[in-house]
């Protein structure tokens, strides 16, 4: 299936554990919170899992969004 007939086909399903997710090409994307080195060690174990889902949005031209947490001094701004 092309982009354009995967585009003009508008919903679709993702299996997971708790079922079917009907979804809809343009209301979905995948927003990627914190994957940074400083949390390595709590984010190693989903690390293959959340490439997977990258690779996938990459490869079907839906959004994919990253965001990094960040503060200048977490002893002044308390990591705000």
């Amino acid at each position: 299936m092309t982009h354009d007939e995967r585009r003009t086909a508008h919903n679709f399903s993702l299996s997971t554990h708790r079922g079917n997710l009907q979804l809809r090409y343009e209301e979905i994307a995948l927003l990627v919170i914190d994957m940074q080195n400083y949390f390595s060690r709590m984010i190693d174990p989903i690390v293959g899992a959340a490439e997977t889902l990258i690779r996938a949005f990459h490869e079907n031209h839906l959004p994919v969004i990253f965001t990094q947490h960040g503060h200048q001094n977490p002893k002044e701004d308390a990591g705000m």
